[in-house]
């Protein structure tokens, strides 16, 4: 998994080669980031570039995921303010925009020209780049629907590809119905049995479980003798499936859950970034 390598707001691509960006600033997502690039002025060099690095990983054997930011953009200065302004983004009651992902501005995927344009650029990384999968900042913050779609589109080029994301609740403030006719909901946690089983989410549960909880530093998780966090690490490894089966296949009783994944491929178990 790589983080973001599409091309960035805040790196000035001239400039000191030590700079350091996680990627989560888009400005241009289907352009590669210049500062990646031996020569970020000549358009040529940095697509090829990036190309090469994506081959030679493949001839070693290694997939390549890549981190993706449809969730904000860097600025509401952007193309797509240029193009419509204010279509692209959620706007809340107040006149502002919606900031569930904490970046002053929210995309809007149910609308038909956004989703439109996450599944286009999608199938051209994939397509013209041969990235084998795609990693969700913020996936909560996109619509299930245009998720769903997506997943379809990606399996229509290789089913391989993978699709996962955080799945986390929040606060966005969406369009009640989707562009297609259909009820707008979110690809969150709680909503799994809506979403493909093909799209993983983060499991925070047993992450939390294991060595507490991530928003309050002092509080020790399992490994450090916790026993109130032992039912995260058993639902957990069951892949927060809903049941619990013994080796006979009869159902042993039910996990106490904070979400339930519909299959155990939509579950994605780790301790920490």
């Amino acid at each position: 998994q790589i983080n973001p390598m599409y091309d960035f707001a805040t790196i000035d691509e001239s400039g000191d080669p030590t700079q350091f960006n996680w990627g989560y600033d888009p400005k241009n997502y289907g352009v590669p980031e210049g500062s990646y690039s031996t020569n970020p002025f000549d358009g040529n060099v940095r697509i090829n570039e990036c190309k090469q690095m994506i081959k030679a990983l493949h001839e070693a054997g290694i997939g390549v995921i890549m981190d993706v930011v449809y969730n904000h953009t860097y600025s509401v200065d952007s193309c797509f303010t240029a193009a419509v302004p204010e279509y692209y983004y959620r706007m809340a009651a107040d006149g502002g925009y919606s900031q569930q992902s904490g970046c002053g501005n929210d995309t809007a995927s149910e609308r038909a020209m956004y989703r439109k344009y996450m599944r286009e650029m999608l199938k051209y990384w994939t397509e013209e780049y041969h990235i084998d999968g795609y990693r969700f900042d913020l996936m909560g913050v996109h619509d299930g629907e245009t998720m769903n779609m997506i997943r379809d589109d990606m399996d229509a080029i290789d089913p391989r590809i993978v699709m996962y994301g955080e799945g986390w609740g929040g606060n966005t403030v969406y369009d009640p119905t989707t562009c297609s006719g259909t009820a707008t909901f979110m690809t969150t946690q709680s909503n799994s049995s809506k979403i493909s089983t093909r799209i993983g989410f983060f499991n925070d549960q047993i992450r939390d479980g294991i060595k507490g909880n991530v928003f309050h530093k002092d509080e020790g998780g399992f490994v450090q003798n916790n026993s109130s966090y032992a039912k995260n690490i058993s639902s957990g490894i069951f892949a927060n499936t809903v049941e619990r089966f013994s080796k006979d296949g009869k159902s042993s009783g039910k996990f106490e859950l904070n979400w339930h994944a519909v299959t155990p491929e939509q579950c994605l178990t780790y301790a920490s970034c």
